[in-house]
């Protein structure tokens, strides 16, 4: 866990609330997981920052489950080039049904204020699940 993601989380917790009441209220719900990453680092990560920013266009997803496993994301910084312990690594796990899948449940089953607070807890764990791809000891990440 990056502690500066920490810190993000805890300062942009409401604002990325709103985001979602906005977001869930004009487009719906999230197609994918990739598109709920995307959203939470643009939201968390990238906002409301002066320094480091990572490039929402060529997050990298790797998927090699099938009806349930592990979804992994590859995420660098916004700049040219990036070196190795510039980017991020991220995961959700996924199932096949309702039953084990909270973003599957939330399409089926929709309650408008219980679909912000489940959203918000998704978006925690992909904040909280956050690790430098690679630990350079010449390059902190935090």
């Amino acid at each position: 866990m990056l502690d500066r993601a920490i810190k993000q989380w805890d300062k942009n917790r409401e604002y990325i609330k709103e985001q979602l009441k906005t977001r869930i209220g004009n487009k719906g719900h999230f197609k994918n997981y990739f598109e709920l990453v995307k959203f939470t680092m643009k939201n968390i990560m990238n906002h409301n920052v002066d320094d480091k920013k990572y490039d929402i266009k060529h997050i990298t997803q790797i998927n090699n489950g099938d009806y349930s496993g592990t979804l992994i994301y590859i995420i660098p910084e916004a700049i040219y080039e990036p070196d190795i312990w510039q980017y991020l690594v991220t995961f959700v796990d996924y199932g096949s049904c309702s039953g084990g899948d909270t973003l599957i449940k939330l399409k089926e089953d929709y309650k408008y204020e219980d679909s912000i607070n489940d959203y918000m807890i998704l978006c925690k764990d992909i904040i909280t699940n956050l690790k430098p791809l690679y630990e350079s000891p010449y390059n902190p990440i935090n």
